[in-house]
This record gives structure tokens, sequence and C-alpha cells, in this order.
């Protein structure tokens, strides 16, 4: 049992927790990080595939076999300022694994007090979900990971990793692990901030098309009240739970799509829902906000982001009342999820990644503390507003003048206001509408009409539903590889139309390249105007070893009427087999000027661009770009490295090295990096693929 306080076994592994976060630790105006560990209780489970390889559920445990298996330490990294201190655990997917409000000495994410192998694979701060949209990164699944010490002060964690090495069959039902792409996660810190941000991003570096899902899981305490917070197996206290979701959204439904209404406000009260699980959905939220609101000690946790990058937004929790006391999985009571993804409802992909795209998005994470429940939150600052009565404001960093203003007139004199500082001011009476506007100095901070608006673009919620529902058959191709409600990559190969583009791309990706090359023939045929087509057949055709009909198909891909402006990097890789290396990098230039978005023939003409001597400054700013864009992509890394090889500046090659060995060190990094390596010598490798039943 857990209430604001440790049982003597965990106030043993924590306790570095207790020690630092006291007041004077000399880490105002700087972030700290250092590595560590952390020892849990650990339960083990048989994995239900061993004799079910076919289960939707495959890497669920088998009912009765979980069990105390003594303890185990973690490798931990934190990063540490002057309001927060948040620890992550790279060997086991990355997620945060407890963050503290330094000011108090309290959670900020719901701690679960243990560790286990078995789905969902953890239950503690926030974990990330890929390939598949939920529960799917296993215990045995390490990243890669650096340190990187920004300019400005921050320091950042740079975590990698691939799934391709799981591809055995069971690995496509749902929960399944495997994916050719791969996954960076760059935890954040700033000085004197009290914010936590994680950058993800995935690459695509197959040569089709895929489906652009990726997934993530904050949980928060369910109970904070002024006796201290619920976490792990604690006993709720009594009354029921007063917790309130900040949920602002018109639109909402359930998984899959179902139940499509308009969201009643009064569904985010938490101790008024009894059934036994409960997950909602937003439909195109209109603003970057979203968490819960503890009214009895006046703290709200919040997630920040930017919706029309990443517009997921689904919380879940069980029932009031449910909570099981002795039971392996009574933690679950204790906590409510807030999710966040790449599309509105997680069942359905809303998007394409194209070959060689990545695609990132950022969640920002915070307490607030002492201010009335969350009306909106940006990056900068938290407010609560009551139009005609008053206004609470917080900034999430120190601002020693803070100037608000309501309707353009100003509200007081400029005050300090930062993360234990909050500014209320009384509103003008009799006005129920107008706009706040936060200043520090003359910069902008926040700009907001009230009351809020939730109105939010209509028009794609057909398409959004539909993507979601089982069985529509033109969405089912991007959900990849894993089994999704029974819609498998498999049948809808045999679903497609007859000689169609989608058919012809799916046997392609499969790996059946004999069905593969004779539907895209007759594709191409009936529509040579398409260049994706031409595109798609030269590929199959490279890897069955046909390099010249290769050539000549990718070529009619780039001078379709509808061009397919990829093609250009794999046509580079035969012209470096070719020995024509500048005609290489003279493609692929052309290529990054009309997609500048297309990451792997950026990161190939770095290199080839190194390879000139008389080149070798731009080459190096190249290098630096890639990294910026992804300090975690370990062939990003090895450009780098090789680069400041040639140059006069130790400190920097050592620099560049030690970040490279330290990426390399993920299982799958040396397969990643040889598929690089080799397109650079002109050998194209195909993707890797899951292993059919």
């Amino acid at each position: 049992m857990m209430i604001a306080r440790l049982s003597t076994l965990m106030l043993l592994a924590l306790l570095p927790f207790a020690t630092a976060c006291q007041a004077g630790d000399g880490l105002a105006g700087a972030v700290a990080h250092r590595e560590g560990t952390m020892t849990l209780p650990w339960y083990t489970s048989e994995p239900r595939h061993v004799t079910q390889p076919r289960a939707n559920a495959a890497l669920w445990a088998r009912p009765g076999t979980q069990k105390r298996d003594g303890e185990r330490t973690f490798h931990t990294i934190t990063l540490e300022n002057q309001y927060l201190k948040v620890v992550i655990i790279p060997e086991i997917g990355g997620p945060i694994a407890r963050t503290i409000y330094k000011p108090t000495g309290e959670d900020v994410f719901f701690f679960e007090e243990k560790a286990k192998d078995w789905l969902p694979f953890w239950e503690s701060g926030v974990k990330v979900n890929f390939p598949f949209r939920e529960h799917c990164i296993g215990m045995d699944q390490p990243a890669s990971w650096r340190i990187i010490e920004h300019e400005h002060g921050a320091v950042s964690l740079a975590m990698w990793m691939e799934f391709s090495r799981h591809n055995q069959p069971y690995q496509g039902t749902m929960f399944g692990r495997f994916s050719n792409m791969m996954l960076s996660q760059i935890v954040t810190l700033e000085p004197d901030r009290n914010a936590v941000s994680i950058t993800y991003r995935i690459i695509n570096p197959a040569p089709y098309r895929q489906g652009r899902r990726v997934w993530t899981d904050a949980l928060f305490p369910r109970n904070h009240t002024p006796e201290g917070i619920v976490q792990g197996d604690g006993t709720p206290p009594k009354p029921r739970t007063d917790t309130q979701w900040i949920f602002p959204a018109r639109w909402a439904a359930n998984h899959l799509g179902r139940e499509y209404r308009e969201y009643d406000q009064d569904e985010r009260f938490i101790g008024r829902v009894t059934r036994e699980h409960t997950s909602v959905f937003s439909l195109d939220i209109p603003h970057g906000f979203a968490g819960l609101w503890y009214p009895s000690v006046r703290v709200n946790r919040l997630r920040i982001f930017d919706p029309t990058i990443a517009p997921g937004v689904k919380y879940y929790f069980q029932g009031e009342g449910r909570f099981r006391p002795d039971t392996l999985t009574s933690h679950m009571y204790n906590f409510a999820e807030l999710w966040g993804g790449s599309d509105n409802i997680m069942e359905g992909v809303e998007h394409w990644l194209l070959p060689g795209h990545d695609y990132r998005f950022s969640h920002t994470y915070t307490m607030i503390r002492d201010i009335g429940r969350v009306s909106y939150a940006n990056e900068h600052a938290a407010v609560h507003v009551e139009p005609g009565r008053r206004v609470e404001a917080i900034t999430l960093a120190p601002i020693e003048q803070l100037s608000i203003r309501w309707n353009g007139t100003p509200l007081g004199k400029p005050m300090a206001c930062g993360p234990e500082r909050p500014v209320r001011l009384d509103l003008p009476e009799g006005i129920d509408e107008g706009t706040l506007e936060l200043f520090a100095g003359e910069q902008l901070l926040l700009k907001q009409s009230f009351p809020l608006s939730l109105e939010s673009d209509t028009s794609r919620h057909e398409f959004i539903l539909a993507a979601a529902a089982p069985g529509q058959h033109e969405h089912t191709e991007r959900l990849n590889d894993q089994m999704d409600h029974g819609r498998t990559l498999s049948g809808t190969l045999r679903s497609a139309p007859a000689d169609s583009l989608q058919r012809g791309r799916i046997a392609y990706r499969l790996g059946r390249m004999e069905p593969a090359v004779e539907t895209l023939t007759r594709f191409t045929e009936k529509h040579p105007d398409v260049g994706e087509g031409w595109h798609l057949l030269g590929m199959a055709m490279l890897e069955d070893g046909k390099v010249e009909a290769a050539g000549e198909a990718l070529d009619r891909a780039l001078a379709a009427e509808s061009p397919w402006p990829g093609a250009a990097y794999h046509r580079a890789i035969l012209d470096l087999a070719g020995g024509r290396a500048d005609a290489a990098l003279n493609r692929l230039s052309r290529l990054i000027e009309a997609q500048p978005g297309h990451y792997e023939a950026r990161l190939l003409h770095t290199k080839l661009l190194a390879r000139q001597g008389d080149r070798r400054d731009d080459a190096l700013g190249q290098a630096r770009k890639l990294e910026e864009r992804d300090p975690a992509d370990p062939r990003a890394a090895y450009v780098l490295m090789r680069i400041t090889e040639t140059l006069d500046d130790e400190a920097a090659h050592r620099r560049a090295l030690d970040g490279f060995n330290r990426l390399m060190k993920e299982p799958g990094a040396q397969r990643r990096l040889n598929e690089f390596q080799q397109a650079g010598k002109g050998r194209f490798i195909h993707p890797a693929r899951l292993q059919s039943f």
C-alpha cells in the first residue's frame, strides 16, 4: 500500500529520490544527468504464444502463470533540473519510469511499485507503443542511448530501437512486435522549466509506403487527495474518486469508432462511472492540452501537444468501486491512462508514411499546482479562467514580470510568476467573453479567447470512423504487419482487386515475388502513367535479380505522367553499382529538392558527399543537420563519425565516436548499419519481413 508513503523495500530502492528532492540542490539554471539503478519486485509469467501461436492476444500471459520471482535491478538514466527529477529505463523500451516534482516531493505520474514481463508490460510513468498500437514493447526490448547536451543548457536522452528481429509468425498477431521501421525517443529537460518533453520519431526505410501509427500512454494516479497520492496497490480513499478529466473535445467515440457522439462534459467525472472499463477518444480535438484535475488538492496533471501533427487523445480508467485488493492486477484501478497518438482512434490508421520518409511529434508533461481546473495550456503557461470573475495563471518557467491583458486592457501591474508562484487577478464583472493574453516583457506567451470554443472540423469524421471500423477494405493495408481485430495484411491481399496496384504492393511487401511481378506488370500495362506501379515493379525485379529490367522500370517511374520521385533513391543505388557516383549524387540532390522529407536520401547523399574531398565542409554541415533531426539514429551517427575522422578537431571526433558506439549497442543496429553501408556500395538489401504462418 502507498498513499504518499513508500514501503520499506521501495524506500530503500528509491532513497536517491528522498534525498535529492530537498531544497537547495544547486540546480537552478542547470540540468544534471547521471546513471543509476532502480530495484523493483519482479513478476514473471508463461507467454500464451508457447501453446497458442495463432491467438489474437499472443503475447499475453497464460492464465494462472503469473508469479513473484524475486527482484530485478534496472539501469537508469536520470535527468534533473530545479523542478523535476526524471528517471528513464532504456533497457526495457525507454519508458519514463518515474518523475518527481521536487518542490513538494510528489510523483507526477503513477508508480506501480513492481515490474513484470506480461502485458501491459510496464504500468508506470510514460511508455511508447510501437509497432502495434498498444502494450507491444516487451521487457526484453533494449534501446541504445546517448546523452545530448544542448548549447542553451537543455539535456536530452536520445534512445533508438528497431524491431525486425521479432519476425516469428506469432509476432504478426495482436500485440506483435515486428516492423522494418525504426523508432527514436528523445527525452528532453530544460533548465528551470517545470516540464519534460518527449519527441517520438519513426522512419520508413522500406521501398513501399506503410501506415503511419505511433501511440503513447501516460499513466497518472487516479487519486490525489490531501492524504496523499495512491500509488501501486494502495487502497483507494473514501468517499468516491473526485478526480476529473480535462478533455477539451466536442466530439468523441469509443474503441473502433463506436458510440460516436457529442462529448458530454459530465463524462469527465471519474467517480460517477461504474462500468468496468471506460475508453473515450476525441475526434479532431481543437486544442493541444489534456489531462486530469484533482480538485481537493488543486492539482492539474497535463499533456501539451500539437493536435495538427498528432491529434490522438484517449483516456482510460476502471469503474468506480472495482478495486480488487491482493491481486496482481489491483494496481490497474489506481491509475488513469492518458493516451496520445498519430491518429484520432487507435484502431484506425489515417495516413501513409512514404518510403524513405520520417514522422515525428512531441508530448510535453507538467504538473500544475495551486490553480483551478486548467481552462487552457500551451508550452509556456496554464490558466484557469472564469469569465466575469477571475483568472489564475502559472508559467512553466519563472518569469520576473508577467503582464496579463483581458480584451487588450492590462489587469493590474506586471508581477513575478512561475511554477511555484501563481498569479491571481479579478476579471471585469459582467463580461462573459473575452481574449486573454500573457506577456513576458514584449514576448507573447499565451493568447486565447474564452469561453473556450470546442468547434472542430467534422468533415473528416466519416473517414476517421471508417478507418477504425473492422472490415473496411480500403484502410486495412495501413494497419501494417500486425493483426488488428481480425484484419491481416494477407487477408487484404486476398481481397484486393485483381491486377491492382494495391495487390501488387502487398504481394511485394509480403515477399511473394512471382505474384508481385505478375500483378505489377499487368498494372503498368494498363496504367503506364502511374509512377508508383513502375517503382514497385522495379523493386520486385531488383530483388528477383533482374537488375537491368529493374533500372528500366525505375526510370519509367521517374518519367511517368504521375511520377514517383522516391524511385530516384534506388536508382541512385544502381548508379553506384555501375560506378557512376557523380550520377548518384546528382540524382539524390534532385530527389531531396523534390522531397525534402526523404530522410534516407539525405543520409545517403551526405555519405557520398563526404567522399569528395572538396565538399567535406558541406558534408559536415549536412551531417550536423541529420544529427539534429534525430540524434538517436546510429546511421546518422556513423556518417558524422566518419566525417569527423578527417577533421583536425580531435574532440569533435571523440564525441561523434562515443555517440556512435553507444547507439550501436541496440541488438538490431548492426543490421541496419549494414543495410546503409551496402546501399553506399551500390547493393540493395531487401526489407526485413515477417515470417508467415
